[in-house]
């Protein structure tokens, strides 16, 4: 599409937005109070008086209408803070945890004209048979991490992992190591992975991760209460003006 259409597309879904979050507003009985109304009067005033008079002639721009546009987005604003306030937001250490490993990972598959193929059942038995062998190593006690950078398809040997990060059955054995653990040759949708646990949690990756949690539900919440109003929603056009 052209860039006018683009911007305009975006524009009208945000007054489509803006709209509806203002009739919540109406359905909750959520309003501006005497603050927070001569806020909106005084950012109005400044940006009305920041136009300059051509251009308030040429697009028709009242005081007026700046401060019907400023109300709008506040009210909208307060209604978002309203509904997610609202929300439960207690993320308990465990639900954010997150466990460092280090990692030896084996790929089950090829690159073919930039796209992943999977290989042949006979060419994933010997990926296993590898992975054995390379369990073997470990366990004679040779160490980790050198083997790692050695026969690792992924380079990056040391990663962090929350809940919903990886597949369940994965999931499962990452959260149930003990610090310095071993894992057993461990399936994937594209490969096979022997992992040691570092640390079964990084205190500040877990911070990292309750505050993108909160951010999450926060939106659910959100969406959640402004699909139920827009779902019922009927609104009428006016192309012309447009």
């Amino acid at each position: 599409v052209s860039l006018e259409e683009h911007v305009k597309d975006v524009v009208l879904s945000k007054m489509a937005q803006i709209k509806i979050m203002n009739l919540m507003a109406k359905e909750r009985d959520i309003t501006l109070d005497a603050e927070e109304s001569q806020k909106v009067l005084a950012a109005a005033e400044c940006y009305y008086e920041a136009l300059s008079e051509e251009l308030k002639k040429r697009e028709d721009i009242t005081k007026e209408t700046v401060e019907m546009v400023y109300r709008e987005y506040t009210l909208a604003h307060k209604v978002y803070t309203c509904i997610t306030e609202a929300a439960d937001m207690e993320i308990s250490d465990d639900e954010a945890r997150t466990v460092t490993v280090q990692e030896i990972y084996l790929k089950t598959w090829k690159a073919k004209d930039g796209e992943k193929i999977s290989m042949t059942e006979e060419e994933k038995l010997q990926v296993v048979k590898k992975g054995k062998q390379i369990l073997e190593r470990i366990e004679a006690g040779e160490d980790f991490s050198v083997i790692a950078a050695e026969v690792s398809d992924d380079k990056q040997l040391v990663k962090n992992y929350a809940r919903g990060d990886v597949e369940t059955s994965f999931e499962e054995i990452l959260f149930s190591m003990d610090e310095g653990e071993v894992s057993k040759v461990i399936e994937v949708s594209d490969g096979y992975v022997i992992v040691k646990c570092i640390s079964t949690m990084d205190y500040e990756a877990t911070q990292k991760n309750k505050v993108a949690l909160a951010k999450q539900r926060k939106q659910e919440a959100f969406s959640k209460a402004y699909n139920e109003i827009a779902s019922n929603t009927h609104s009428q056009f006016r192309d012309k003006q447009w």
